[in-house]
């Protein structure tokens, strides 16, 4: 007896019956997808605005799917997950980033010698340097300089072989300071300060696994020794003023170093991965019993890169208990373009006293052309 062509075999009935499982799975996802968005942790993913207008003639549509496609907490949720598994793998091993165990990434600049960078970038340096020393020395400028040590300088163990900074990168970096203080600026040993805070017992980490920036904690370490030196104090401040933070869920943060290595899909969200950020959450706890220091001449302002942004910029004010102006903070622009915003905003007639925050990392000491770059006459006001 021949079998009827419209008698399904099992094959194709099962393959009907997942297609269907499918389908009415794919309707229900709508609903599902409110609902998690409605539930989840961040504002970053809002449902589009539901109008009339907008419904008839189509960007509604256009919108909503655009939304479940790239932005949508479901989508986003999935693509960190995928992004784990490649951090996982390894995947992300690059020219540019190196994968250490541990779940710890590090910029390769950061890791490899940088003799040669740093003997080309010197000359220019020491050149830009002379001439912010002669502006200084002309208007009565005070610098201090917060170099952010580099993520491989704080967490040895998880960067070099057998745990130690090699005595090369060491030399460089010292090298490099006194150039920074021939000139007359003021530099804060950060290295220090954050191996203090390790040796502290404290679990809190200084700086990302997974991104080459310090965190909260690090940065309000840096911004407590900065206030040290405002206030010419020896001792540590931190039974005297504390800042806290809050830590956001893991799913909706992420690092840049997908960026870094060449990720850029149409979404951010695409080349998120989780870490476990902080959202800063500035409170002030006043321990200082009556502890006033005298600030009615002066004034403070703070420049940098994307480390003065990362912290230091919201918790100078809190432990000053005073304004701040932080309009030389360029998060990206590497360390001379917020310092030379903020020399080009000065009053030479100012009767105060004038101090600048530059804040910078350390690998951009090594790169000539953030030094090379700058006029003469937008360093010396003229």
């Amino acid at each position: 007896m021949l079998e009827s062509p419209h008698t399904p075999t099992p094959n194709r009935l099962a393959t009907r019956i997942l297609f269907v499982i499918a389908f009415y799975g794919a309707l229900a996802l709508g609903p599902l997808m409110w609902a998690f968005a409605e539930t989840a942790e961040s504002e970053l993913h809002p449902w589009p605005e539901w109008r009339t207008n907008r419904v008839l003639n189509g960007a509604y549509t256009r919108e909503l799917e655009r939304h479940l496609e790239h932005t949508s907490p479901i989508t986003s949720f999935l693509r960190t997950r995928f992004h784990e598994f490649e951090l996982i793998t390894r995947t992300f091993e690059s020219s540019l980033v190196s994968m250490r165990p541990g779940a710890w990434n590090f910029l390769r600049e950061t890791l490899d010698d940088p003799t040669a960078r740093a003997e080309n970038a010197q000359p220019a340096r020491r050149e830009f340097l002379a001439l912010v020393r002669q502006r200084m020395e002309r208007d009565g400028l005070r610098i201090i300089a917060a170099i952010a040590p580099d993520k491989s300088r704080v967490y040895p163990e998880f960067a070099f072989e057998g745990g130690e900074v090699p005595e090369a990168r060491r030399g460089l970096y010292r090298q490099a300071v006194e150039d920074l203080r021939e000139a007359g600026i003021v530099v804060l040993d950060l290295e220090n300060e954050f191996r203090r805070y390790r040796r502290s017992g404290s679990g809190e980490l200084l700086y990302f696994r997974r991104d080459s920036h310090w965190s909260f904690c690090g940065a309000s370490r840096a911004a407590l020794a900065i206030v040290r030196e405002l206030r010419g104090l020896e001792r540590d401040l931190g039974p005297l003023l504390e800042i806290t933070s809050t830590l956001l869920s893991r799913e909706w943060v992420g690092s840049h170093q997908l960026s870094v290595v060449g990720i850029d899909e149409p979404s951010a969200i695409t080349s998120w991965i989780s870490d476990p950020v902080e959202k800063m959450h500035p409170v002030l706890v006043d321990r200082s019993e009556g502890y006033e220091d005298s600030r009615r001449t002066d004034a403070v302002f703070v420049c940098g890169d994307s480390f003065a942004e990362a912290g230091v910029e919201a918790a100078l004010p809190i432990l000053l208990s005073r304004g701040v102006d932080a309009r030389g903070v360029r998060a990206g622009d590497g360390p001379v373009a917020g310092l030379l915003d903020t020399l080009a905003r000065l009053d030479p007639n100012d009767p105060r006293e004038l101090t600048i925050v530059w804040v910078f990392i350390e690998r951009c000491l090594y790169a000539r052309s953030w030094w090379e770059a700058s006029n003469r006459d937008d360093i010396l006001g003229r």
